[in-house]
């Protein structure tokens, strides 16, 4: 019913940090080709990934009129996401998130972000195909 869970990724375009999230959630069942899921989540992120996407070098600052701005790593922002899954067939499900995170740190510090807004809002809707691959036969 509760799945605790952590994904680290490494970048390997565009930065050379790494992002750490985590969250726990409510698993819902309420039927054999419907599940919801709900719960908090955090992210954190090296100083590399905060420079890249938050930062502000004195190049920037000048082409844009933002404050030069270093930031370090840590937390980056906490939030609550909640998502559905509903299976058409075995293989096809369509499949929805809505996600919020509030920027924490130095994320939220960053002069980029003081020009949008740093509660963050994304919302997912899709559907899934699930491959099979059967090596053994029963």
């Amino acid at each position: 019913m509760f799945r605790p869970w952590l994904a680290v990724r490494y970048g390997l375009g565009g930065h050379d940090g790494i992002v750490a999230e985590t969250g726990l959630d409510l698993r819902l069942r309420p039927s054999a080709v419907t599940e919801f899921s709900l719960g908090p989540r955090a992210s954190f992120a090296t100083a590399q990934y905060v420079k890249t996407y938050f930062g502000v070098t004195p190049v920037e600052s000048f082409q844009s009129g933002l404050s030069v701005y270093n930031p370090g790593g840590g937390i980056k922002g906490a939030g609550f996401e909640v998502s559905g899954r509903y299976e058409f067939t075995p293989q096809w499900a369509l499949v929805g998130m809505a996600f919020y995170e509030r920027l924490i740190g130095d994320a939220a510090d960053s002069p980029v972000v003081k020009l949008g807004d740093a509660n963050q809002i994304t919302a997912k809707l899709g559907l899934s195909y699930k491959l099979g691959l059967k090596l053994f036969n029963d």
